[in-house]
């Protein structure tokens, strides 16, 4: 059957030997080139099949009617596939070669390379061949696997749909990677109600998604790197993972766990002591339960005396004593407060003992026909009996503690002892002299009693011995009074008391005459009621110790050994006031780490003896710390203007540089140790968690990162002024105090400008109050106030701002007009008082906090103190004491400072101290309690490895078969065609500079 005749005048040149048509169909599209053998035969009305050279060429791969075309075998065959590259525009044509129908159309998925589409392209003409083009320019490298179904005519008249495998391999640019975690999410602990974040990052191309988990589980809407609740609840403990996503994987990272712990809440007994009773010398335990947070400390107390070391939940005597008998409570302490327990009772029981006498038998002198009697006392549990013996010889009838005979002869004369017997045992006394006269003799005294020193609460015994006869009566005295009752040859007073503290006699007598004893002198022991705290010290500084309000001669004194010996100390070298309340050590040196120091006072017999306070020599981090600041995290930043640095304090005391580099001045910016300052002072935290610092000697303020980065704010080092302007073009004298209001606005102290200037985070500077360089006192808005030399500022949250205008010696008030008002203290006078508005007096206050109920923290520095001052301007003492500067630990005025220059506060409301004088940084609870912070040096950072590069698998070259295609492993044309380009560009200028010379 022969073709149409508008067919056969479009193909009749075509009617060639089968090499050269197999050439042609080779190389010519196939949208005009159709090809004819030796014969065309339709087989059906629905298609037609080309045969001969047209088979032919088919089967070398000539059936792709575009250059550069890849062909699609019939199903039955393999799969091909095309490799381009990322950056060239790409377009190819498909078609199905062999035998089969040509396909009416075409359906394509998988995965699409990002760049490309396919899109059907049909020929004119009766034949309908139907081809399919991938076209467009590449973006991402990869592999991607495509599914091709083409739609044909059989020759039954149904249609059949061959489905075809096809890679698409995209070489150059990045490779898409499945995810990887490159930074796991950290486990995090906070106290419930505050805020938490979780952060991660993925690498990976394309970009990868994130999805958050808690617990294996989907958080809606939880879908970026970080993952933040606001306020953390109980429910919110868990553990989170987040999983990133893109076109090539997935990965999870590792757990990150949150602990939600409770808020604080003040201590609350759970279990109170109970009443106990026990045998002298037996182990007793009382013990106590408490709730709270923090988890409080305790404090056990006898008597409502604490009781020294007994700081644990539970409180026991080993070996109890009739003298611990009494009422046992218990303080539970913690930041949000204390409770005491109920009091609970020891009864201390007398224990089996063996008897020891407390009374001798005395010797006795009598005439013949007297009456003598012979007494003793013994202690002993059960009580003891007795038995009198004359020469060892036991006497019948004699066992009572006394023996008497009513009318002694010359036969009695001897020595005379009793023995005293219980189930624990015996004790035989001394032996008493009975000396029988015929004359009679006045007393005389033949052993005086003993001066003694007794420990409150023991038992001590006077006794006198005396001949006469008839034998003598006895009369002790104290102080030259009769004691009622005392009336033997020996005095016992079983449990001490200060009041027994004094001079003890006897008097002697018989019908002969009367004779006084000399005079025992007993002095009580005792512990002194004031409590010394231990002591923190920097190496080179000093501190006092105080004894307080004492009556009688104080003597310091000091052990080396653990408090095993004590020597007392003299005046002179790092000591002075050894011999009175206060004691002053200078200029302490690392000899002196673990040295004990106490008071002894003696009045009136009674020597009171104070506990051993420790003293500890710490490292000198800060010579001179003169700004602070507090981040939401627990760290503080210091500024130390004779180091030059900024130094960073974590939550567990640790020490590390941020910027500068130690005693090396200068105003270079630059990274850690590579930037410089010059007398750095104020510190403030952004709530970006970056710093702004006061570079005082450099004039400028300086923008400090997280990573140390240093960067000059406003100000320039060179010049010197009050000018307003933006960067460098602003100038200040010496800025000092810094604060920031809720919008990231800085607020300056430019203390020899006597003016209060504003900064923005683009650093635009502003003068707010004050005019510079005119100094006074004067209120009033904006320009027309005045000031002298303001060293501290903060600022509340609804923008008002308040200065330590030091020179002025007062607390000023800045609204957020402008308008400057005076809160506290007496223009010009220095002093210390407390009171309200002008009553009270300041001096040379240079720091000044706000906290969140709108109360002032003053830095008191001329009077070494911490002062507290309401919004209605009434000022109060908070720490300290005025007048006295030192260093010690305690609660309020129990606590000495040395001068301190700068304050923060956090979210808890504690204050931090930079105590310039004591080279310390000191905290200060809201309950008033100060603490010196025991810093030690952080760990140097460990390096981070450098890490080894992903080798760059070498592309594959392209298979055989089929025209074109992007890869391979030639280089592209565009490489030895850039590099004649950039020599053509290069040889052009050169001749250019050549007619130019």
């Amino acid at each position: 059957m022969k073709l149409p005749a508008f067919f056969q005048r479009r193909i009749h040149w075509l009617n060639l030997p089968s090499a050269i048509l197999m050439l042609i169909l080779q190389r010519t599209p196939a949208a005009t080139l159709v090809a004819v053998a030796d014969e065309i035969v339709a087989a059906a009305p629905l298609g037609t099949v080309l045969k001969s050279a047209l088979a032919t060429a088919a089967a070398l791969g000539a059936v792709n009617t575009v250059v550069g075309a890849t062909p699609l075998v019939p199903s039955s065959g393999t799969a091909s596939g095309v490799t381009v590259t990322t950056g060239n525009s790409v377009s190819v044509f498909y078609t199905v070669n062999g035998t089969q129908t040509p396909p009416q159309s075409w359906s394509v998925s998988g995965s699409f390379p990002p760049g490309l589409n396919f899109s059907g392209l049909t020929s004119d003409g009766a034949v309908n061949v139907s081809s399919l083009n991938l076209s467009g320019t590449p973006t991402t490298a990869g592999t991607y696997n495509v599914t091709i179904i083409a739609y044909e005519f059989t020759n039954q008249g149904g249609i059949a749909s061959p489905s075809y495998s096809y890679t698409v391999t995209v070489t150059g640019g990045n490779t898409a990677t499945a995810p990887s975690i490159t930074t796991q999410p950290s486990s995090q602990t906070v106290t419930a109600g505050t805020s938490v974040t979780f952060t991660a990052a993925a690498s990976g191309n394309p970009t990868p998604t994130f999805q958050w988990r808690k617990d294996g589980s989907d958080i809606a809407g939880a879908t970026s790197a970080s993952y933040t609740i606001a306020s953390a609840a109980a429910g919110d403990a868990g553990t989170y993972t987040v999983v990133a996503t893109n076109s090539a994987g997935s990965a999870t990272s590792t757990g990150a766990t949150l602990t939600v712990n409770a808020a604080t809440a003040a201590p609350t007994f759970t279990t109170q002591p109970s009443n106990q009773t026990t045998t002298a010398g037996g182990s007793v335990t009382f013990t106590v339960a408490a709730s709270g947070n923090p988890t409080p400390t305790f404090q056990w107390r006898k008597d409502g005396t604490n009781i020294s070391g007994a700081t644990s939940a539970s409180y026991t005597i080993a070996s109890a004593a009739a003298g611990d008998a009494g009422t046992y409570t218990v303080v539970a302490t913690n930041s949000a407060g204390s409770a005491t327990s109920t009091g609970a009772t020891l009864t201390v029981n007398a224990a089996t003992a063996a008897p020891t006498f407390t009374t001798q038998p005395s010797n006795q002198t009598t005439t013949a026909g007297g009456s003598v009697t012979f007494t003793a006392a013994a202690s002993g549990n059960p009580t003891p009996t007795f038995q009198w013996r004359r020469d060892g010889s036991n006497i019948a009838g004699a066992t009572n503690a006394s023996y008497t005979i009513a009318s002694a002869a010359a036969g009695d004369a001897g020595t005379y002892t009793v023995v005293a017997t219980n189930s624990a045992g015996s004790a035989t006394s001394t032996g008493a002299t009975l000396t029988i006269t015929t004359t009679d003799v006045a007393p005389e005294i033949t052993s005086s009693p003993s001066g003694q020193l007794a420990a409150l609460g023991s038992s001590v015994t006077f006794t006198v011995t005396a001949t006469g006869s008839p034998a003598p009566t006895y009369q002790w005295r104290k102080d030259l009074n009769n004691i009622a009752g005392a009336t033997s040859a020996s005095y016992t007073i079983a449990s001490v008391a200060l009041s027994d503290a004094g001079h003890y006699s006897a008097v002697v007598t018989n019908p002969l005459g009367t004779v006084i004893s000399g005079s025992a002198t007993l002095t009580v022991t005792t512990t002194a009621s004031r409590h010394l705290n231990d002591v923190t010290v920097t190496s080179g500084h000093g501190t006092t110790l105080s004894a307080g309000s004492v009556t009688g001669s104080v003597k310091w004194q000091i052990s080396t050994n653990g408090g095993s010996t004590w020597a007392d100390l003299t005046d002179g070298g790092s000591y002075s006031g050894v011999t009175t309340a206060t004691l002053a050590i200078a200029n302490v040196g690392s000899t002196l780490n673990g040295a004990q120091y106490r008071f002894v006072v003696a009045n009136n017999g009674v020597i009171s003896t104070s506990n051993g306070a420790t003293l500890t020599v710490a490292t000198v981090f800060f010579p001179f710390p003169t700004g602070i600041g507090a981040d939401g995290s627990g760290n503080l930043f210091v500024a130390d203007a004779n180091a030059d640095t900024v130094q960073k304090i974590n939550s567990s005391n640790q020490v590390s540089l941020l910027a500068g580099a130690n005693n090396s001045t200068g105003a270079t910016d630059g990274t850690g140790a590579a930037a410089r300052f010059n007398q750095p002072n104020g510190v403030v935290v952004l709530a970006s968690g970056s710093l702004v610092v006061a570079d005082t000697a450099n004039a400028t303020l300086r923008a400090i990162d997280a990573n140390g980065a240093v960067t000059t704010l406003a100000g320039s080092s060179a010049t010197r002024g009050g000018a307003d302007g933006t960067g460098t073009a602003a100038t200040f004298s010496a800025p000092v105090g810094l604060a920031r209001d809720s919008g990231g606005v800085v607020f300056v102290a430019d203390s020899m400008n006597h003016a209060i200037r504003k900064v923005t985070s683009a650093g635009a500077v502003t003068t707010f109050a004050g005019s510079a360089g005119a100094q006074g006192s004067t209120d009033g808005a904006g320009a027309a106030a005045r000031f002298n030399l303001p060293n501290g500022i903060a600022v509340d949250a609804n923008g008002v701002a308040y200065v330590a205008d030091t020179t002025n010696n007062t607390i000023r008030r800045i609204a957020a007009d402008g308008t400057v008002s005076t809160l506290a203290g007496l223009v010009g006078v220095s002093g210390f008082d407390n009171g309200t508005g002008l009553a009270a007096l300041f001096n040379r206050p240079m720091a000044v906090v706000v906290d969140g109920a709108g109360n002032l923290f003053v830095a008191d520095t001329g009077n070494s103190t911490i002062r507290k001052v309401t919004a209605a301007g009434v000022v109060t003492t908070f720490a300290g004491t005025a007048g006295i500067a030192g260093i010690a630990d305690g609660t309020g005025a129990d606590a000495l400072f040395n001068q301190p220059q700068a304050l923060a506060i956090d979210a808890a409301g504690n204050l931090y101290v930079a105590d310039t004088g004591n080279a310390a940084i000191r905290r200060i609870t809201p309950a008033g309690v100060v603490t010196t912070l025991a810093l030690t040096a952080a760990p140097a950072p460990t390096p981070t490895p450098t890490p080894t590069p992903t080798p760059t698998p070498t592309p594959n070259p392209s298979s055989g078969g089929g025209g074109g295609g992007g890869g391979g492993g030639a280089p592209s044309v565009w490489l030895p065609l850039s590099a004649t380009l950039l020599l053509a560009l290069r040889q052009r200028r050169r001749s250019r500079l050549a007619r130019r010379d």
